[in-house]
């Protein structure tokens, strides 16, 4: 998953979603709270997430990636 970097090496090195928006029940979009947002990752080891960023050309952008293993 990804680009083989975690999040916390950012923008050129990690992936990552820009753009992110939620739908009500209207479909009226909006850019979520990056306060009310849960992330996280089952095993920081192999991935992780991280970096909110909310900016006006690539609205809310979040990192994830990691060097990973589907190995148990």
């Amino acid at each position: 998953m990804g680009s083989g970097h975690f999040a916390s090496e950012g923008f050129g090195k990690a992936a990552f979603i820009r753009k992110i928006e939620i739908a009500d029940d209207t479909v009226k979009f909006a850019t979520p709270n990056r306060y009310m947002v849960e992330h996280g990752s089952s095993d920081q080891s192999k991935y992780t997430t991280g970096g909110f960023d909310i900016s006006k050309d690539f609205g809310m952008t979040i990192y994830y990636g990691g060097p990973g293993s589907m190995r148990a």
